[in-house]
């Protein structure tokens, strides 16, 4: 699968070319910032290539005001299971906004990693990992298993963040398990 990261401003450009060029990540900027040395793709129409990107690319980062992708992203948002990895971030690189599918599409991972690329301050907003929880979903992701009912991993870590015990069941050896 593929990754892109958008940006829209010079400051963004420069940050931009960075994340592609150390996480192989697609670049694509607008016409009048591509140079002829960048390794960048150019566009037309932000709100077409957003969604578009989003319906193509397993990891999107953009590099713009987290309130240009909410805009964008959420008529297309189908449900929890099969939406891209978003992450946003402001064209100084201070900080990686994990947006959507933060545990279950790696949202979370990748905003941590983009700071780390760039030294930038991660911000993740799951409550599980305000609290330093092992969240289902991401449990489930880190071993290749679908939590089923995937409707119910809302209730899960809920539970969880009231402090109660919860239960899970896998066919997995537990020397498989994380």
């Amino acid at each position: 699968m593929s990754s892109s990261v958008i940006a829209i401003t010079p400051g963004g450009r420069q940050l931009a070319l960075k994340i592609g060029g150390a996480c192989g990540f697609t670049v694509w900027l607008p016409k009048a910032l591509c140079e002829p040395e960048d390794d960048a793709h150019f566009f037309a129409g932000l709100r077409e290539l957003v969604c578009r990107r989003f319906q193509i690319d397993e990891a999107l980062v953009l590099i713009m005001a987290s309130g240009i992708g909410v805009r964008f992203l959420a008529p297309l948002r189908r449900d929890k299971q099969s939406v891209a990895t978003v992450v946003v971030m402001d064209e100084a690189g201070r900080f990686a906004i994990s947006l959507l599918s933060g545990h279950w599409g790696g949202a979370n991972a990748l905003a941590e990693r983009l700071a780390q690329t760039v030294g930038a301050l991660p911000v993740i907003t799951t409550a599980t990992d305000g609290k330093g929880l092992y969240a289902v979903d991401l449990f489930a992701r880190e071993i290749d298993a679908r939590p089923e009912p995937f409707s119910l991993i809302k209730t899960f870590n809920a539970a969880m963040l009231r402090a109660e015990k919860v239960t899970v069941f896998t066919d997995l050896p537990a020397a498989q398990l994380p």
